[in-house]
């Protein structure tokens, strides 16, 4: 069995503001609420490829106060 580290990065500095751990079994998009949980810093703006494209992430992020969610090829996150 292996793991996956899953980071979320600021943009502007590439600080990376958290990370978590998984299982292999885990999907991108079922780790992205328990890691953006991990910050109390206002996200701004979250970048993604489409495997974050899912029903909980957009609920995660509308909980978080994130305006806007950009389905692309890169995962980064504006603080």
């Amino acid at each position: 069995m292996w793991r996956k580290l899953h980071l979320a990065a600021d943009s502007v500095t590439h600080e990376i503001i958290c990370a978590d751990l998984s299982l292999s079994g885990t999907t991108d998009a079922q780790a992205l609420p328990g890691l953006i949980n991990q910050t109390h810093r206002k996200i701004r703006e979250v970048s993604a490829d489409g495997a974050y494209d899912a029903c909980y992430c957009h609920d995660a992020l509308l909980r978080k106060k994130t305006s806007t969610m950009n389905v692309t090829m890169r995962w980064r996150i504006s603080v």
